[in-house]
């Protein structure tokens, strides 16, 4: 598979992961249950499938905190296909949130390092993991656990979404040219 490819499916699973973000929710909601867990599991594979371009692409920024990143990412996102999102244990939710906002974070760090990328995609995703980080140290200790639950949530949704969409339409217009130079 060429470079152009693979940022090619990362873009789609970006914005496919996207549109599962939106529909979950929405299928959870309307007591679709099924449908709501499909809609999480495609979401996290397809996580995973965009996790393949995007840390080989930062990889030459620094390959040891890349590998960090996509573990914790990765690890969070396989732990959250055994969590039932309808009895969340908050302790349990809560460290697999925490894992998923340091890697998050630490992605954000390294794509707002990063030449290739516009400097704001790097701050969203930075932000997303340090919501992530509150929330999870929160649902973890029991503190407040389910105000900012209500809160966090969202945001982490939102911030989730902005980037998600951002970096799918940034990998979908990127020209042959552009990625020679990576």
């Amino acid at each position: 598979m060429n470079k152009q490819t693979l940022f090619r499916v990362g873009g789609i699973a970006a914005l496919l992961t996207a549109v599962l973000n939106v529909a979950f929710p929405i299928f959870f909601f309307t007591g679709n249950e099924s449908l709501a867990t499909a809609a999480i599991i495609i979401a996290g594979i397809l996580t995973l499938v965009l996790l393949i371009p995007f840390s080989l692409d930062l990889s030459p920024e620094s390959q040891g905190l890349v590998i960090i990143a996509a573990t914790l990412v990765a690890g969070s996102t396989i732990w959250g296909f055994f969590l039932d999102p309808v009895n969340v244990n908050p302790p349990v939710f809560g460290a697999s949130l925490l894992m998923a906002g340091l890697g998050f974070a630490l992605y954000g760090w390294l794509q707002y390092r990063s030449n290739r990328y516009p400097s704001g995609m790097g701050i969203v995703i930075l932000l997303n993991g340090l919501v992530h980080i509150v929330a999870g140290i929160s649902m973890i200790s029991g503190v407040g656990a389910e105000s900012l639950g209500n809160i966090a949530i969202p945001l982490i949704t939102v911030l989730q979404l902005v980037w998600l969409i951002w970096l799918g339409v940034y990998y979908l217009r990127i020209k042959s040219a552009t990625l020679a130079a990576m």
